[in-house]
């Protein structure tokens, strides 16, 4: 089956075979695949879906629950290049986009998901992924919590009887390595990575990096960086 979604021409594969029959093929530029309630798949399509896809760019649709969220780790533990799309708050149409313009430049979400995989306490990790997810775009408490199908106050809870940081320290700590990230690996301007990410300027920009990371931006670009930061981050859920 064949759809047309502005202005892109997509193949959609409705069964396991017809699916991995084209990953095997060459010449895919995206592959995007879908982890819900919507669409089954088997544990070895699962095993033989990470080894083909390992090298393409991949955008993973995901609902937020225990079990997609545990096969999308999975997933992302064995891929270079993917970004996590999260049904109910992102848009196909905005990730095909954002993914063809960057297409050879991996965003944030597999390392920093890599690196906490291991350390979630399983009760939260639907949340911190879709903070992590989420935090492309600066996604705020109240839409975290109904992606999750929680309510604000449950979310808390559940990162508070965890001994995780609060809602708003997880999405602002994602943020800023988003935004870390994308200046180190693009050579972005400060100034340009804080207007992208929707601050009015560099200025505002280094407040929040300092309100949640504690590191101004110049120093985080210039003496810490992206990957000391995520350790520090890491270090807050055990």
């Amino acid at each position: 089956m064949r759809l047309r979604l502005s202005g892109w021409n997509i193949d959609v594969h409705l069964t396991e075979a017809s699916f991995l029959a084209a990953l095997r093929k060459e010449g895919n530029p995206i592959i995007v695949r879908e982890f819900s309630a919507k669409v089954g798949y088997s544990p070895s399509m699962l095993k033989e879906f990470v080894a083909l896809a390992a090298d393409k760019p991949l955008i993973i649709r995901a609902e937020l629950r225990p079990t997609f969220v545990r096969e999308v780790l999975a997933v992302i533990s064995g891929a270079q290049n993917v970004r996590l799309s999260l049904i109910g708050y992102d848009a196909l149409t905005t990730e095909l986009l954002s993914c063809q313009a960057t297409i050879d430049l991996p965003c944030a979400d597999r390392p920093i998901l890599a690196k906490l995989a291991s350390r979630l306490d399983p009760r939260i990790r639907e949340i911190v992924v879709g903070a992590v997810a989420g935090s492309k775009r600066r996604i705020d408490v109240p839409n975290l919590a109904r992606v999750c199908g929680h309510s604000v106050r449950k979310l808390e809870w559940c990162l508070h009887r965890s001994g995780a940081p609060t809602p708003e320290r997880v999405i602002g700590w994602a943020t800023s390595l988003h935004i870390l990230w994308r200046i180190e690996t693009t050579n972005t301007p400060v100034k340009l990575a804080a207007r992208e990410a929707g601050f009015p300027d560099a200025s505002a920009l280094g407040n929040y990096i300092f309100r949640h990371a504690g590191v101004r931006t110049t120093a985080a670009v210039k003496h810490v960086g992206f990957w000391a930061l995520l350790e520090r981050f890491a270090s807050q859920f055990g």
